[in-house]
């Protein structure tokens, strides 16, 4: 990520007030173990949010994950639900 608050290793950082419906602003979380070479919209399983993600390729392998901006779920989070996203992309 660049700048911002990092939710990889500090997911209780400062929140993002909710302020109502469609007032939520976007903030696009990733985490890479290296540059993708393309990156292939995707949604998370892992409970039935289904919330966007966009996965990072490179070399037919994942190296990267990455919040969908303009998902009415997650507004580009990766929830602390996720915070081990090195068992989901390449080991370095």
């Amino acid at each position: 990520m660049d700048g911002g608050d990092n939710r990889i290793t500090d997911i209780w950082a400062d929140r993002t007030p909710y302020a109502g419906e469609g007032r939520w602003p976007a903030r696009v979380d990733e985490r890479t173990v290296e540059p993708p070479e393309r990156w292939v919209q995707s949604a998370c399983v892992l409970c039935s949010n289904g919330c966007g993600l966009d996965v990072g390729v490179k070399a037919g392998q994942i190296v990267g994950v990455r919040g969908r901006g303009v998902d009415i779920a997650n507004r580009g989070r990766l929830v602390p639900l996720h915070r081990d996203y090195d068992s989901l992309v390449k080991s370095g």
